[in-house]
Protein backbone atom coordinates (compact mmCIF):
# COMPACT_ATOMS: atom_id res chain seq x y z
CA UNK A 1 0.00 0.00 0.00
CA UNK A 2 1.23 3.07 -0.73
CA UNK A 3 2.06 6.11 1.82
CA UNK A 4 -0.24 9.16 2.05
CA UNK A 5 1.83 12.17 1.87
CA UNK A 6 0.70 15.53 2.09
CA UNK A 7 1.66 18.64 0.60
CA UNK A 8 1.81 21.80 -0.68
CA UNK A 9 2.88 23.55 -3.59
CA UNK A 10 4.01 27.15 -2.86
CA UNK A 11 3.68 29.59 -6.05
CA UNK A 12 5.81 33.28 -5.92
CA UNK A 13 5.38 36.22 -8.56
CA UNK A 14 9.15 36.49 -8.00
CA UNK A 15 11.37 35.88 -11.10
CA UNK A 16 14.13 33.46 -9.14
CA UNK A 17 14.42 32.91 -5.24
CA UNK A 18 16.28 34.19 -3.26
CA UNK A 19 18.36 32.78 -0.13
CA UNK A 20 18.86 35.12 2.47
CA UNK A 21 19.96 34.71 5.93
CA UNK A 22 17.62 33.57 8.44
CA UNK A 23 17.18 36.11 10.93
CA UNK A 24 16.11 35.44 14.30
CA UNK A 25 13.17 37.42 15.89
CA UNK A 26 13.88 40.49 18.44
CA UNK A 27 13.80 40.20 22.09
CA UNK A 28 9.77 40.56 22.65
CA UNK A 29 8.85 42.85 26.31
CA UNK A 30 6.37 40.94 28.84
CA UNK A 31 4.19 44.40 28.48
CA UNK A 32 3.17 47.21 25.93
CA UNK A 33 2.77 49.28 28.83
CA UNK A 34 4.43 52.55 28.49
CA UNK A 35 6.46 51.52 25.65
CA UNK A 36 6.95 53.04 22.04
CA UNK A 37 5.03 51.62 19.27
CA UNK A 38 6.22 51.99 15.49
CA UNK A 39 3.22 50.99 13.00
CA UNK A 40 4.29 50.95 9.54
CA UNK A 41 1.67 50.68 6.97
CA UNK A 42 2.20 49.29 3.13
CA UNK A 43 1.37 51.88 0.56
CA UNK A 44 -2.31 49.68 0.21
CA UNK A 45 -5.46 51.25 1.44
CA UNK A 46 -6.71 49.59 3.98
CA UNK A 47 -2.84 49.47 6.01
CA UNK A 48 -3.29 52.27 7.46
CA UNK A 49 -6.73 51.60 8.87
CA UNK A 50 -6.22 48.24 10.06
CA UNK A 51 -2.87 49.62 11.88
CA UNK A 52 -4.51 52.39 12.94
CA UNK A 53 -7.32 49.93 14.84
CA UNK A 54 -4.69 47.96 15.94
CA UNK A 55 -3.04 51.21 17.17
CA UNK A 56 -5.89 52.53 19.43
CA UNK A 57 -6.59 49.14 20.34
CA UNK A 58 -3.21 49.09 22.03
CA UNK A 59 -3.33 52.99 23.35
CA UNK A 60 -6.95 51.63 25.20
CA UNK A 61 -5.08 47.95 26.22
CA UNK A 62 -1.99 48.89 27.30
CA UNK A 63 -1.66 52.72 27.80
CA UNK A 64 1.18 53.32 25.46
CA UNK A 65 3.91 55.97 26.11
CA UNK A 66 3.55 56.98 22.09
CA UNK A 67 2.41 55.75 18.56
CA UNK A 68 4.99 56.33 16.21
CA UNK A 69 3.17 55.62 12.60
CA UNK A 70 4.90 55.47 8.85
CA UNK A 71 3.18 54.58 5.64
CA UNK A 72 4.07 54.29 2.18
CA UNK A 73 2.39 56.62 -0.32
CA UNK A 74 -0.08 55.05 -2.59
CA UNK A 75 1.99 54.64 -6.27
CA UNK A 76 5.37 55.56 -4.89
CA UNK A 77 8.05 53.27 -6.95
CA UNK A 78 10.52 52.84 -4.75
CA UNK A 79 10.40 49.24 -3.31
CA UNK A 80 9.64 47.63 0.38
CA UNK A 81 13.43 47.60 1.46
CA UNK A 82 13.97 51.09 0.32
CA UNK A 83 10.85 52.48 1.70
CA UNK A 84 12.30 50.71 5.13
CA UNK A 85 15.49 51.76 4.81
CA UNK A 86 14.48 55.19 5.03
CA UNK A 87 13.31 55.48 8.41
CA UNK A 88 14.50 52.17 9.64
CA UNK A 89 17.37 53.68 12.32
CA UNK A 90 14.58 56.57 13.21
CA UNK A 91 12.22 53.84 14.15
CA UNK A 92 14.61 52.05 15.72
CA UNK A 93 15.64 54.94 18.14
CA UNK A 94 12.02 55.88 18.68
CA UNK A 95 10.00 52.98 19.31
CA UNK A 96 10.32 49.85 21.49
CA UNK A 97 7.88 47.34 19.31
CA UNK A 98 7.53 48.18 15.69
CA UNK A 99 4.30 46.22 13.94
CA UNK A 100 4.07 46.00 10.10
CA UNK A 101 1.02 45.14 8.15
CA UNK A 102 -0.63 45.25 4.67
CA UNK A 103 -3.99 45.59 3.58
CA UNK A 104 -6.76 44.97 0.77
Amino acid sequence: MAEDRLGFLVLTPVPEYVEKEVTLLAPRPQSLENLTVGLVANWRPSAAELLDTVGELLQNRYGLKELVQKQALHGERRKWEEFVESFADEMAQRADVVITGTGD
